[in-house]
């Protein structure tokens, strides 16, 4: 077998791919370029195998009626759950789920290890209830439902996990910016003008 390690004035000296009609060139000290590599370990040879006349062995799967999109990991899905993205017209994002959309938000922000999961146990640990308002709750993942009825409860501040209450107690505590002195305020308020 011929040598065939040309030179050039950038790279100094490459090695073309060991297959006649090839002028690749051959990275990592291998003797084949990348595509016949490919070529070899899938078909046994170099030359792509004619497929004219033969029948098709590409099993092609068919989206159902009913599907608004498909998740790698939960599958085909409804259109109640895709995550309907707030940006971009309200258009459906194409990449997860509703689900894979909140359990990768709550790792990512709240540092949850096990995502939606951990957050579920929290949940069901406190009877799926409020812990300010003590009302009782459906799950965030509950397919159904489109609004998120039970919201995880953080500080602003240092982003420290807190607890899970319900939107509404979560919003008011937002508005009040967490200031004691300022809902003590509104309590005093509020018992003056029973």
């Amino acid at each position: 077998m011929q040598d065939r390690t040309k030179t050039n004035k950038y790279l100094k000296e490459y090695r073309e791919c060991r297959v006649n009609t090839c002028t690749n060139r051959v990275f990592n000290g291998g003797h084949m370029c990348s595509t016949h590599r490919y070529r070899f370990k899938i078909y046994g040879c170099y030359d792509l195998p004619s497929h004219v006349g033969e029948p098709s062995q590409l099993i092609v799967e068919i989206a159902p009626d009913w599907s608004a999109g498909k998740c790698k990991v939960h599958g085909y899905l409804r259109e109640n759950q895709m995550y309907r993205s707030h940006m971009n017209e309200g258009k459906y994002k194409t990449k997860g789920c509703r689900r894979c959309v909140l359990d990768r938000n709550i790792k990512n922000k709240y540092g949850f290890k096990d995502g939606i999961d951990e957050y579920e146990r929290l949940a069901k640990e406190q009877n799926n209830s409020c812990l300010i308002c003590k009302n009782k709750f459906n799950s965030i993942t509950n397919d159904t439902e489109q609004k998120r009825t039970l919201a995880i409860d953080h500080r602003h501040k240092t982003g420290k996990f807190r607890g899970i209450i319900c939107c509404n107690c979560n919003s008011g505590l937002g508005y009040f910016k967490d200031s004691i002195e300022a809902l003590q305020s509104a309590i005093d308020y509020l018992n003056q003008h029973k």
